[in-house]
């Protein structure tokens, strides 16, 4: 499992964004921090090892 998962499980985090699929680590943290609950921090911190 990669960090984009997590756009592409809630693809309303990144709900402006035309190609979210392509969106850098850096870039889905942003948008699960300004976005996501928790619970999706938490599984970004699992699958990354840590917050960049």
């Amino acid at each position: 499992m990669i960090v984009n998962d997590i756009i592409k499980a809630k693809p309303f985090l990144a709900w402006y964004v035309k190609g979210p699929e392509k969106l850098s680590e850096q870039s889905v943290l942003e948008h699960v921090l300004n976005y996501g609950n928790w619970d999706d921090v938490q599984q970004f911190i699992k699958i990354n090892g840590k917050i960049i």
